[in-house]
């Protein structure tokens, strides 16, 4: 599987989970993750989505540069829709494409931040290993809704950790 097809199951995944909550279950205040809510998770996935997307455009992709639209917080069919329209225009990209991206590794405003040459392959998979963490996140703010929400079991589950599993279970 290439690093896009992986994208394109994680979009499955994530547009199951968007369409059986409501927006009470989207934006409620969970204690589990300090008064964040699921819509704000779901909001930082897609944020790297669309820097990556920004960043094709522009040569450079920055994910500190990111818009943090709140309708995405708010509106679980516009943060549907907005991750739609990434992958469509996912469709046409080489993975092999060279790309650079910017670091930011330092919470000091002055610090230099390192720019770094990589490819758009390389950017896929680093989005994806990316939403799987956050996935993982807020698979676990699901148990704290009193309503149920009906999981794939390899949501927010690593790729690495499926295989060991799969292998562990032979």
């Amino acid at each position: 599987m290439t690093s896009k097809e992986s994208l394109f199951a994680l979009k499955q995944s994530v547009q199951s989970l968007l369409q059986q909550l409501s927006p009470a279950q989207y934006t409620r205040h969970l204690d589990l993750f300090e008064g964040a809510t699921i819509g704000q998770h779901v909001r930082h996935i897609v944020d790297f989505f669309q820097c990556l997307d920004r960043g094709v455009v522009q040569g450079t992709v920055d994910y500190a540069d990111r818009e943090r639209d709140i309708r995405l917080e708010h509106q679980p069919g516009f943060a549907l829709e907005q991750l739609t329209l990434f992958m469509e225009r996912l469709g046409n990209l080489d993975e092999a494409t060279l790309i650079n991206v910017l670091a930011d590794v330092s919470a000091n405003p002055e610090a230099q931040r390192p720019r770094y040459l990589s490819s758009i392959g390389r950017e896929f998979s680093y989005i994806h290993d990316h939403a799987v963490h956050h996935l993982a996140i807020i698979k676990m703010g699901l148990s704290q809704l009193s309503e149920p929400v009906l999981l794939d079991s390899k949501l927010g589950v690593a790729p690495a950790t499926l295989r060991h599993r799969e292998s562990s279970n032979q």
